[in-house]
């Protein structure tokens, strides 16, 4: 039992660690922090801070993967008694409405994702990936055509493009957004299938 509770606050401390890491990458570029400098602003000895994280590069991948997972968590819709159209619109309103109440941390994770390092891109494209299996589940298709996984990737790129854009400029209230990004990206998807159904006739 000892043995469980020191384990429980280690790993208390380690996210609180990073909670307090991700605030300082929000007012920091990576480049300009060093460990002594992240040691000194979050009040634990350098040695500490190694002692939970190898590197700074591995603190701030962490960081990344920790907004990642929350984004994740919070715009993801298991249910599947919704019919499809309701799904993707839940999904979007889901994603619309962390990027309007995270704002900063969109903008980090979409940061990581632009960076040139490959690790952080990793993180960011594996998120981009489980929200094109959302848009294909939600689809129900059992095979996706060249053209509709094109409309789907495509989709994406036009609703994180809008987001990031709105995230860092402002722009409508979130409701119009929706409908404008959902009469968007449907007209997108709409076209892919329609390709995908030439693509599936039977050759004479």
């Amino acid at each position: 039992m000892a043995s469980k509770r020191k384990r429980l606050l280690v790993d208390d401390r380690r996210d609180e660690l990073i909670r307090l890491g991700t605030k300082l990458f929000l007012k920091l570029p990576y480049d300009q922090i060093s460990m002594d400098e992240l040691s000194q602003r979050l009040k634990i000895s350098k040695g500490l801070l190694y002692h939970y994280f190898p590197s700074k590069k591995e603190f701030y991948l962490e960081i990344i993967r920790t907004i990642s997972e929350d984004f994740l968590k919070k715009t993801e819709v298991v249910s599947e008694e919704i019919d499809p159209p309701e799904r993707l619109k839940k999904n979007l309103d889901l994603y619309l409405s962390y990027v309007e109440q995270h704002r900063p941390l969109f903008l980090v994770l979409h940061r990581a994702g632009a960076s040139g390092d490959a690790q952080a891109h990793a993180i960011v494209e594996s998120n981009r990936q489980r929200v094109f299996d959302q848009f294909a589940a939600t689809l129900g298709e059992d095979f996706l055509t060249p053209s509709l996984r094109l409309s789907i990737w495509g989709s994406i790129g036009l609703l994180e493009s809008t987001a990031v854009e709105w995230a860092s400029n402002g722009g409508p209230p979130k409701e119009h957004l929706r409908e404008m990004l959902w009469k968007m990206c449907s007209s997108v998807i709409e076209i892919g299938m329609v390709n995908s159904l030439e693509e599936t006739k039977p050759k004479p």
